[in-house]
């Protein structure tokens, strides 16, 4: 009986794990290999290989960042133009980015979908505002930045530019110098990787002693379909603790709104979550091991490897879709991580290209 109800505990610390991350926003990195599943009902995933080649983005050619070097009145830190027609403004910077290279010892990873406002209650953003939305080319080296205004960007000597921008209200700023960020080299999979995504479908995986209990995948509008499943599973196993359950669900549905619709990756490094309810949220990436499609990100901008804010995924494709796949560490539950060998639970995302 006490095997029987360690095994019900310890099962139940997982989907409650599984339950606060269907409101995006639960702690969770991807450093092990119990999530090399994908698609519909199981099998091995081929993580890193992207098997269909997408046409090139239309603005791929322009795409670039430029960090902006001379003081300004609108204190803008960066322009980015993004290959699907994306641009990102960024203002200012904070001076209370510095923090311990120890983690507190209630702290919790920062998951990869974080959203900026849960981030904000904690600690100071990296930027001061970011403003995004689309542009359009109108000369050679004119961009219009639909509801901001419009920049042209001059090449300088080297690698300094000028940017001539007019806002929306007709304010003409003055010219700002810049420089532009190093890019990515290309590659198939950075060229797969870096364009506009909209969130599909999201599968959830729960392995429990090796063995596979869970694992179903839904559309992104039909996430309470999660909660329904997990509320049911958690009767069977441990009905006496099904109110905590409960709690994480009412979560979720105060917190519906902070789903995420999109995500932009660009080759300067920006990797950008849009949500439903507007909020921006702008963090970095790179490849840790582009063989395997083992993804770094962190959302401290000057440390990849802060133990906080920063962590691993797995991305790969499904047809044309994208996938990432992010495993949850057990940070949230009551045992030690030799207790909850074999058990991990997984999300996979699927999205498809922004048209």
């Amino acid at each position: 009986m006490k095997k029987e109800c360690f095994f019900g505990a310890k099962l139940l610390s997982l989907l409650l794990i599984l339950a606060s991350g269907l409101t995006f926003t639960a702690c969770g990195d991807d450093d092990d290999d119990n999530n090399g599943q994908g698609g519909n009902g199981g099998g091995a995933v081929n993580w890193g290989q992207f098997s269909t080649k997408l046409p090139t983005p239309t603005y791929e050619n322009v795409s670039a960042k430029y960090e902006v070097s001379t003081d300004n009145s609108e204190n803008i830190s960066s322009i980015e133009l993004t290959a699907s027609g994306n641009y990102i403004v960024a203002f200012g910077k904070s001076d209370q980015w510095a923090r311990s290279t120890e983690p507190a010892a209630d702290s919790k990873q920062q998951r990869f979908l974080g959203l900026k406002a849960k981030i904000a209650k904690t600690r100071a953003a990296y930027y001061d505002k970011v403003v995004e939305g689309k542009f359009v080319k109108e000369k050679d080296n004119t961009f219009r930045l639909e509801g901001w205004g419009t920049v042209t960007v001059l090449e300088n000597n080297g690698n300094a530019y000028s940017l001539i921008i007019t806002l929306a209200n007709g304010t003409r700023m003055p010219t700002l110098t810049a420089k532009k960020t190093t890019q990515m080299a290309d590659n198939e999979k950075t060229n797969f990787l870096c364009r506009t995504w909209t969130f599909s479908s999201l599968r959830m995986i729960l392995v429990v002693g090796g063995k596979t209990m869970y694992d179903k995948e839904y559309p992104i509008t039909q996430l309470e379909n999660f909660g329904a499943d997990m509320y049911e599973m958690a009767k069977n196993i441990a009905p006496d603790d099904v109110d905590d359950l409960e709690d994480y669900l009412d979560e979720w549905e105060d917190e519906e709104e902070d789903v995420p619709t999109g995500v932009i990756f660009t080759k300067s490094g920006t990797y950008m979550p849009l949500y439903k309810n507007s909020s921006l949220a702008i963090s970095t990436w790179a490849w840790e091991n582009i063989d395997t499609g083992l993804m770094r990100y962190s959302w401290n901008y000057d440390n990849m490897y802060d133990p906080n804010e920063s962590g691993n995924v797995k991305v790969g494709s499904r047809g044309q879709q994208l996938m990432i796949s992010e495993s949850f560490s057990d940070r949230d539950s009551q045992y030690e991580e030799e207790e909850l060998e074999g058990y991990s639970a997984t999300m996979v995302y699927y999205l498809n290209e922004a048209k």
